[in-house]
């Protein structure tokens, strides 16, 4: 067990050397070790949704409970939404305009050339994807927050928008699964049209 964490570690840590074409590559080099995460796959059982352990937040760093103060429910990948399947899925509530794409098997030390990854227009349904270990993905995340707008003193609806690099380190089917991950963008930051009928509901249901 020692031997495969110390290889995983090195792993891991062997990104440093790589080179990722596509998408703002002058923020890439800012991102010098890659962050790792735990996701539960997602299960409600009565009355309980560990919605919040099966999901995660790459702007914040965060999931569970204790980061709900931050994300206010809003996160950029969810795992294991179906009771009988691994799978990522990277829109959860209607306003989500967010893509995902599977790079296949790689290692943070491959030279990847990333594909072109546009989120949607408007608010759409990204399909769920397989989690698979030791493949790479890439995640365009695009979705509405309130901010606070001190000029017009009120909240106002912004879109941010950015990418996001991680890899699957480990998987316990239907348990749980592993990433490391780094931001691969800035975060941009765009008013939200009210006629593109965006809304704050949650529509990641099993």
């Amino acid at each position: 067990m020692k031997i495969r964490r110390l290889c995983l570690l090195l792993t891991v840590g062997a990104f440093s050397t790589a080179l990722f074409a596509g998408v703002q590559t002058s923020y890439n080099a800012q991102m010098k070790q890659p962050m790792m995460a735990t996701l539960l796959a997602r299960r409600i059982v009565g009355d309980h949704d560990n919605y919040a352990d099966a999901a995660y937040s790459f702007k914040y760093g965060i999931n569970g409970q204790a980061g709900l103060g931050y994300t206010h429910n809003r996160y950029d990948l969810l795992f294991g939404n179906a009771p009988d399947r691994d799978i990522f899925d990277v829109t959860m509530i209607v306003s989500d305009c967010s893509r995902i794409k599977d790079l296949g098997e790689h290692n943070w030390s491959d030279n990847v050339k990333l594909p072109e990854l546009s989120a949607f227009d408007k608010p759409a349904r990204e399909d769920s994807i397989p989690a698979v270990q030791g493949h790479m993905y890439l995640v365009h995340t695009k979705q509405w927050e309130q901010e606070w707008d001190r000029e017009k003193t009120t909240y106002v609806k912004m879109f941010t928008d950015y990418y996001t690099l991680f890899r699957v380190e480990s998987l316990e089917s239907l348990v749980s699964v592993t990433i490391s991950w780094r931001l691969n963008s800035e975060i941009k930051k765009t008013p939200v049209d009210d006629k593109d009928g965006v809304s704050d509901s949650k529509k990641s249901n099993p």
